[in-house]
């Protein structure tokens, strides 16, 4: 593989890297005198023709959602969920005229907040998974320029102490107040 995206070690050692084009992977890389050994070594391939597959082969962003599953964000492939102790994927994209699905299927980044609310950045708005429910569906909700954002396509998620996320733009940096729900933004001017 060549291009690496994104990067996330669990609690087990285990790093799990996004590739662009080469699939997720998994491995353990534990040191052997002076030289470092990939002692374990597996791939996840997307596969449309498969249920319960990943999505997309081109990752952009792996994070924890609890000791057992991660939140992977990929190259229009949606969102998925997945299960460590099963291998299998779940998945989340736009539906056309549900308001309530991902406003897009390009994720570029993710994000938990304060509150362990997953922050969803997409070429087409910020999104808040406001629900998971037992059955697995799933209820979003979209932030885009018409609530006050500087531009739709979303790089970059921080979160910070104060109940705000630091959201990077194509038009500059936002300040999301989580309690008024209100952006601030900052550009050259």
């Amino acid at each position: 593989f060549k291009s690496i995206y994104t990067i996330s070690q669990d609690k087990n050692g285990f790093v799990w890297l996004g590739t662009n084009g080469y699939r997720m992977i998994r491995c353990k890389i534990e040191r052997s005198g002076e030289k470092l050994k990939v002692t374990e070594f597996k791939k996840y391939l997307a596969d449309s023709n498969k249920e319960n597959a990943l999505s997309s082969n081109i990752i952009f962003s792996i994070i924890p959602k609890n000791e057992n599953q991660l939140w992977i964000g990929t190259r229009l492939g949606g969102l998925n969920l997945f299960d460590k102790k099963s291998g299998e994927f779940r998945t989340y994209k736009n539906i056309k005229n549900d308001p309530k699905s991902l406003s897009n299927n390009d994720i570029l980044c993710l994000q938990t907040d304060a509150n362990n609310r997953l922050w969803i950045g997409t070429s087409f708005g910020l999104n808040l998974l406001e629900d998971l429910k037992s059955n697995g569906e799933a209820v979003f909700r979209s932030f885009t320029v018409k609530e006050g954002l500087p531009n739709n396509t979303i790089h970059g998620i921080v979160s910070d102490k104060k109940s705000n996320l630091w959201i990077s733009t194509n038009f500059g940096l936002s300040n999301f107040n989580l309690n008024g729900l209100k952006f601030i933004n900052y550009t050259k001017n």
